[in-house]
């Protein structure tokens, strides 16, 4: 998100401060700003796996593996573009 707020910053000369009503809102409107995993978990720890290892499976949208997914740069740059820093301008 450094790069993000970099971008910002150039463009409006201000930085985007708290991310996560933007990030939430921006994933509500829309999707492709993050790809979506859906095929995982993080029940291996350092000691290893077996099935004793607690933790949670990967689902479909929000899921306390890989929250909203993983960025998509470009799409996160055009939504930052079209509602934050031309409203700013």
């Amino acid at each position: 998100m450094g790069m993000l707020n970099g971008y910002v910053n150039q463009k409006t000369g201000r930085p985007l401060g708290f991310l996560n009503p933007l990030l939430y809102t921006m994933w509500a409107a829309q999707p492709n700003t993050f790809t979506d995993i859906t095929v995982g978990n993080n029940k291996c720890t350092e000691d290893g796996c077996s099935s004793s290892c607690k933790g949670f499976i990967t689902a479909k949208g929000w899921d306390p593996v890989t929250g909203l997914g993983t960025p998509v740069f470009a799409n996160i740059q055009s939504y930052v573009q079209k509602n934050i820093v031309e409203k700013k301008m």
